[in-house]
């Protein structure tokens, strides 16, 4: 992994860890007390984490913070993904349509074969204003995917309408804790000692178009369409 565009990823997330309640560039999931009933959806694209390190994530870092403050939101191990390219975000009533799905499909199913497999660095736990995400730093071919989906969506007339810290540099992201009030002075010095406690990496192959809400929970999630990286298996 090229050092210099890693070093450009740490600053993208110390620049979000330091202002995204403030930054109106950064989109940020508000606080609220119930999250799994939460009706707006999302369209995305995302690289659902591998079953066996979901699990060592939710032993390791979820079960213990639950056990300090239960009553935040917590992602299970079948929830945990890192967002490849955002297309809709979460609203009520959703952003998009039918037709718009078809659009991204034909669009995605065209691209993303033509791009290589990448990997995810699973290093850092980071927690921002309304949640605690573990920090997945990648390669340039991460970027490179990114920027052609971008254009395609621009192309197709379906933007991506998040605001992001950068245009320019990408990272990933596994939500792990959403936050249902200000968390407690032991739960951050909990978080603290975490921030180094875990690190994996695993190999995207297969990225998924779904619709979701703001949680990604079970019940609101559909998996559309699936998409295989140049070089992976074959389905």
């Amino acid at each position: 992994m090229p050092d210099t565009y890693r070093e450009l990823q740490e600053q993208a997330v110390n620049q979000l860890r330091a202002g995204s309640g403030q930054n109106p560039r950064a989109s940020v999931v508000p606080i609220r007390s119930d999250y799994r009933t939460d009706v707006g959806m999302c369209l995305t694209s995302v690289a659902f984490l591998p079953g066996d390190i979901a699990h060592e994530i939710h032993q390791k870092i979820v079960q213990p913070l639950k056990e300090i403050e239960p009553d935040h939101h917590y992602y299970s191990p079948e929830s945990m993904h890192i967002t490849v390219k955002n297309i809709r975000t979460i609203h009520n009533p959703p952003r998009f349509t039918v037709a718009d799905v078809r659009k991204v499909d034909g669009l995605f199913g065209e691209l993303i074969p033509q791009h290589p497999a990448f990997s995810f660095w699973l290093e850092e736990v980071v927690p921002f204003p309304t949640s605690v995400s573990l920090i997945a730093y990648s390669e340039a071919r991460l970027r490179d995917l990114v920027r052609a989906l971008d254009a395609g969506l621009n192309r197709i007339g379906v933007p991506d309408n998040k605001e992001y810290v950068s245009d320019d540099v990408y990272f990933g992201n596994v939500t792990l804790c959403r936050y249902t009030r200000r968390p407690s002075r032991k739960f951050s010095d909990a978080l603290e000692q975490m921030t180094h406690l875990y690190e994996s990496v695993f190999k995207v192959e297969i990225i998924h178009l779904i619709t979701c809400n703001s949680v990604c929970a079970p019940e609101s999630r559909r998996v559309l369409h699936s998409y295989h990286l140049c070089g992976s298996p074959a389905p």
